[in-house]
């Protein structure tokens, strides 16, 4: 009878932390997703994983606004082939999550071509709707 309870808890404990979120994952989904949503020019949909409060702080040491985002990825001069997070870790501390890898963004930005690979640290924080994008850094890799 204790060898069978033993392992009736063993399979309750097992099950249980199966179910634990992967917020690692859960993060990297969020982003890769929010990636896509840019790439479409789908700002309505981007909104949502933005913070009322973001802020981007772009290579050229600009501070940026979650408005400001949303004009730049529904404007119809943005036109992007590639906008992939490669190479993402993702490290948790209780609701927050940071987000470090490299984007490739290829596209054009009113008439002008790039192809530029950038290094990003994104912070994440967990919300009762989801992940939430709360600041970004962003440094531009030489060629």
């Amino acid at each position: 009878m204790k060898f069978i309870t033993l392992l009736l808890f063993l399979f309750s404990a097992t099950a249980a932390l199966s179910q634990v979120p992967n917020y690692e994952t859960q993060v990297v989904q969020a982003d890769a997703q929010l990636n896509e949503f840019i790439r479409k020019n789908e700002a309505a949909k981007a909104e949502s994983f933005y913070a009322k409060d973001f802020v981007l702080t772009t290579s050229a040491g600009k501070l940026k606004s979650k408005s400001d985002m949303l004009g730049e990825i529904g404007s119809p001069d943005l036109k992007l082939e590639v906008n992939e997070t490669e190479n993402a870790n993702v490290r948790v501390l209780n609701s927050t999550a940071v987000l470090t890898g490299k984007l490739h963004q290829k596209g054009s930005y009113k008439g002008q071509a790039f192809d530029h690979f950038l290094l990003v640290t994104d912070t994440w924080v967990k919300t009762g709707t989801g992940w939430k994008l709360l600041s970004g850094h962003a440094t531009l890799l030489p060629k």
